[in-house]
């Protein structure tokens, strides 16, 4: 059976709660990102150094990034020119990195190509590796030297198809 003494007592307690629940300080916000940028207790010069120093790290996380990047495209155009050049006296110009030469030994000092030094790279290569010399052909269209019959001829050809 209900009893109307605790009833009575109970809107008593719910009206004192909601006092308690205003006396009591709010709780600090808690990050889920354990991550030092991402904690904020405060604001205050320290808060705002944190995030300054944060906005700094992310900037120079994305400049690195950028920097990787255009390294790459360089050192492909670096790359073609160094094969172009070696092209000259190789078969194929990127059979330098299959013998086992750097990039970074191919160029001055102001980070552009040698020729000179693609040169010498290129002659030690072919000092172990002759067969990789490029061969200009002779000019005969293939012919070497072999005679054409003379009896055989166009004529001939359509003769025997007619037939």
């Amino acid at each position: 059976m209900p009893n109307p003494a605790q009833d009575a007592q109970e809107p008593a307690r719910e009206a004192q709660e909601p006092a308690r629940e205003a006396q009591e300080p709010p709780a600090t916000p808690v990050a889920t990102d354990t991550a030092p940028e991402a904690v904020e207790t405060e604001d205050g010069p320290l808060a705002a150094a944190r995030r300054e120093a944060a906005n700094y790290r992310r900037r120079l996380r994305e400049v690195e990034a950028e920097r990787d990047q255009l390294v790459a495209v360089v050192d492909g155009y670096r790359r073609g020119e160094v094969e172009a050049l070696a092209g000259r006296s190789l078969a194929r110009g990127d059979d330098l990195w299959v013998a086992g030469v750097d990039l970074a030994d191919l160029l001055a000092e102001d980070g552009t190509v040698d020729p000179a030094k693609v040169e010498q790279a290129t002659a030690a290569t072919l000092e172990q590796r002759p067969h990789w010399r490029r061969s200009f052909g002779s000019g005969d269209g293939g012919v070497r030297g072999a005679s054409v019959s003379a009896g055989f001829d166009f004529a001939d050809v359509l003769r025997r198809a007619a037939t």
